[in-house]
């Protein structure tokens, strides 16, 4: 593949992350983790190490093109997005109902589900 990024800078990406997530912080594993371009070849970021971060997949693929300030921005205002949503509303109230009584709306019907 022409555009992959070879193995050695690969392993100083991780190690100088640290194994973390640049975004989220969270620890990856060397399977799971990403280079991501901070400045989006898409939008003339260039392939250099100095242009590469660690990044878990969810995060990379989430950002996709965005610069890391509107990305970071888009997080910020990620709450705002799903209160809006309808289905984060219902999963909401389940999940709050769920927490209350310590069971899914599922159990109060399970006899049904084991058919």
């Amino acid at each position: 593949m022409a555009n992959s990024v070879p193995p050695q800078v690969r392993l100083d990406v991780y190690l100088k992350a640290e194994r973390r997530c640049y975004y989220c912080n969270e620890i990856i594993h060397w399977e799971d983790f990403t280079i991501d371009h901070i400045h989006a070849k898409s939008i003339g970021g260039k392939n250099r190490k100095s242009n590469y971060v660690c990044s878990c997949r969810d995060c990379n693929n989430t950002k996709g093109n965005m610069s890391v300030e509107q990305f970071d921005i888009f997080i910020k205002n990620l709450h705002m997005v799903m209160r809006n949503n309808q289905l984060w509303r219902v999963f909401m109230k389940h999940y709050k109902i769920t927490i209350k009584r310590k069971s899914s709306f599922i159990d109060k019907y399970k006899e049904m589900f084991k058919k």
